[in-house]
């Protein structure tokens, strides 16, 4: 039975420390750009568009992601 809760701790534990916030997935989304990793770049956004939709960062997230199929993506 101890073994199961610790496997489960240990599973809600790497499950949260994987989440990225909206900052850090845009910024990533930015770094990708500037090594030319566009379709990673385009993964980081959208990400950040489905997981927070409200957030402050979502209008220049989508901005982006037009710009760089714009820009990028013939």
């Amino acid at each position: 039975m101890k073994i199961n809760q610790f496997y489960l701790i240990l599973a809600a534990f790497f499950i949260f420390s994987c989440s990225k916030s909206p900052k850090e997935l845009f910024d990533r989304a930015e770094n990708n750009l500037k090594l030319d990793e566009v379709d990673e770049a385009i993964l980081n956004l959208e990400t950040l568009l489905r997981k927070y939709p409200n957030d402050s960062l979502a209008s220049r997230a989508q901005y982006k992601v037009s710009s760089i199929y714009f820009n990028w993506k013939d």
